[in-house]
């Protein structure tokens, strides 16, 4: 039987709602972790598929 090679690519993608002064404030505040996602999701794709 054949043997495949599978490359798959994922990424996480988190939506966040900050209230701020400015925008640096607000990539303060995710980036320091005081607040949490209102929204995640997971992104992928397979980006190849080889016979070895």
């Amino acid at each position: 039987m054949p043997k495949f090679k599978i490359t798959f690519v994922s990424e996480t993608i988190e939506e966040f709602e900050v209230e701020a002064s400015s925008q640096e404030e607000a990539v303060d505040v995710v980036c320091d972790g005081e607040i949490e996602p209102v929204n995640v999701w997971e992104r992928s794709d397979i980006v190849g598929v080889e016979q070895i």
